[in-house]
């Protein structure tokens, strides 16, 4: 009888030192938030009515619309935690007509653009509002920095004529045009493969002779990613660069580092509650509840050294007041940390902890 309870209590013993090192070893998913902090208290962030753009790696410019739909600029300082409102730059961006919140800085965070006149034009300036410039686009989008001091539109063009000397190219042809800050008027003219614009591309120049584009479609499941490598000077030439994906999962947003080496991925996917799921093995007919998982990846523009940052695992839908607003990941000028904004609160976090 004694002998029994023992091996009783060595049983009950060895099934708590099991659960106990089971809960210790278990992998445990890496979370984003408890890795990020926090820069600003929660406000109303507009999805489509809000923008954050970095000009240093501790100031960054806000824009966000007023209740009378007017924009309105501010300074955000994460030394000092302080956000004071730009009374020029509110002034330039309203005066100008803004068609987006959208401002695009230059990489080292000089210089600033942003689409006025329905996009059919882009205004040039100077954090401090002066060195104010108009340039127009007609029908062109525009592509990127190409370094603190130019930036490039690109605009693809149907049943161009070839020339005896072109190569024949049944895509097409783009036209890409390289602007200096320090004669925008007069930009310079290449010509290119024509750039996939289906989905919504994203495109980097890590160098004045090179760029690379990435278009994928949104929300879709998918194993990898295309990456395109496009020499400036040579019609036709470009390099398919293939990034195999984690988990299968939907790509939310593609962002690329300041000097185009890295690349940061918001990827989401539809996870099985474990509860319902092993209630669902007992009893078949009892449905299994999913809820959203959203990663952040980061990895070389070559698809190599990719790993994961965090993740949120909340169940909230994307683009939605209520979870995170993929368009607002930035890298910050250093290329080490990424911002992003969650539930209308802005977070930051490490590329390399």
């Amino acid at each position: 009888m004694e002998r029994r309870h023992v091996w009783a209590s060595l049983s009950v013993l060895c099934l708590i030192a099991f659960v106990v090192l089971t809960w210790i070893f278990w992998p445990r998913p890496r979370l984003l938030l408890p890795l990020s902090k926090r820069i600003t208290p929660s406000f109303a962030w507009e999805i489509d009515h809000s923008d954050l753009e970095w000009i240093s790696d501790h100031e960054a410019v806000l824009v966000q619309q007023d209740t009378a739909k007017h924009w309105q600029l501010s300074r955000l300082d994460t030394l000092h935690r302080t956000l004071v409102p730009d009374t020029k730059l509110t002034t330039l961006f309203q005066q100008s007509q803004a068609s987006s919140p959208i401002i695009l800085p230059s990489p080292d965070g000089k210089w600033l653009l942003w689409y006025i006149r329905n996009s059919k034009a882009l205004r040039l300036t100077t954090p401090d509002a002066t060195h104010v410039t108009n340039i127009p686009i007609p029908l062109g989008q525009y592509g990127g920095w190409v370094d603190d001091r130019h930036w490039a539109t690109y605009m693809n063009i149907e049943n161009l004529p070839s020339s005896p000397n072109a190569p024949s190219l049944d895509s097409g042809l783009a036209e890409i045009k390289v602007y200096g800050v320090d004669n925008p008027q007069h930009p310079h003219r290449i010509m290119a493969s024509d750039i996939s614009t289906v989905y919504d591309p994203s495109l980097t120049f890590p160098s004045p002779n090179l760029f690379f584009i990435c278009d994928w479609q949104p929300l879709m499941p998918a194993e990898k990613l295309m990456l395109e490598e496009h020499p400036m000077h040579i019609v036709g030439a470009f390099h398919a660069i293939w990034i195999h994906l984690p988990k299968n999962d939907a790509v939310n947003m593609v962002t690329f580092s300041p000097k185009g080496e890295r690349m940061a991925l918001l990827l989401s996917r539809e996870r099985p509650g474990p509860i319902s799921q092993m209630i669902h093995r007992i009893i078949p007919a009892y449905p299994v509840k999913t809820s959203n998982v959203v990663s952040l990846y980061v990895c070389h523009r070559n698809g190599k050294d990719m790993k994961e940052i965090g993740m949120i695992m909340d169940g909230a839908p994307v683009d939605d007041p209520a979870g995170l607003d993929t368009d607002s990941l930035r890298w910050l000028p250093s290329g080490k940390q990424l911002s992003y904004v969650y539930k209308g609160v802005t977070y930051l976090v490490a590329v390399d902890p």
